[in-house]
């Protein structure tokens, strides 16, 4: 049984006494119950000592490291639970809990080791757990569908513009492969504040051309793009509204009601 967590180090004079032991032959079941040590260290100390080493602890090489376990669990539990903090913050928040103060540079310089670098946090729009299971529940409903059903299909969608950010870029600290963890996302919503914002539609048979929205899109601009842009679209690609499915998202214009007997009317049906 190894020497549990916390336990003192085996003294100079039970490391002597060990070493006699082992040079007049006892095993080393003898040795740990005689001397009341964990079997482990006595093995480990034996075989030294039957190389013709010292009994004595290795003399640890290098500057010893200025975290230790418990610090680096410590550093690695505050970067989890606030990805967003600087390195400046991270290094104050750290030396206000730890006994031994440390540099921004040493913070730094253990986060690499754990492999937390500063990243630009990818902004993907604000999903609740309502959503995701909604999500969820329509691609194992739609799983079965063939590829010939999945070329009729059309998606659409709006997307705006602006020529300066309202806010600069998020960082967040996180490793490689954790760019599309939650905790590392920038979450995006709707707003009324634009600079540009343009709609269009693709399937596999090609798109349309984008079409510009002047102001904030309503229900009747929307039929004027279903008309202008989306029903030529369909009649030239897929033949008809009869061979068409449109896939779009849930914003208001899209649900009106007279927008879905707009559509009716013409054939056209969604995909829910």
């Amino acid at each position: 049984m190894g020497r549990p967590k916390g336990a003192q180090e085996v003294p100079a004079a039970t490391r002597a006494a060990l070493a006699a032991l082992v040079k007049a032959g006892l095993t080393n079941r003898r040795l740990a119950d005689a001397l009341a040590v964990p079997i482990g260290t006595v093995s480990t100390i034996a075989a030294r000592v039957r190389r013709g080493e010292s009994a004595s602890p290795r003399r640890k090489q290098g500057r010893p490291r200025l975290l230790d376990a418990r610090g680096v669990r410590h550093l690695q539990l505050m970067v989890f639970r606030s990805r967003r903090v600087t390195l400046e913050q991270l290094t104050a928040e750290y030396n206000a809990g730890m006994p031994q103060q440390v540099s921004q540079r040493t913070i730094g310089r253990y986060l690499h080791r754990m492999t937390m670098l500063n990243y630009a946090a990818v902004t993907k729009p604000f999903l609740t757990r309502l959503h995701v299971s909604r999500r969820l529940a329509w691609g194992r409903t739609h799983s079965p569908w063939s590829l010939a059903d999945r070329r009729n299909v059309a998606f659409s969608d709006e997307s705006s513009f602006t020529v300066r950010p309202a806010r600069g870029e998020a960082r967040v600290w996180r490793r490689s492969h954790g760019r599309y963890l939650p905790a590392c996302l920038r979450p995006s919503f709707k707003s009324g504040r634009t600079t540009l914002s343009v709609w269009a539609a693709f399937s596999s048979k090609g798109g349309t051309p984008l079409a510009r929205i002047v102001g904030r899109l309503n229900q009747h601009k929307y039929m004027g793009i279903i008309h202008e842009y989306l029903l030529p679209f369909d009649e030239q690609r897929h033949g008809g509204t009869s061979n068409f499915m449109l896939m779009e998202d849930n914003c208001g214009p899209h649900r009106a009601i007279n927008v879905g007997k707009y559509m009716a009317l013409h054939g056209l049906r969604c995909l829910d």
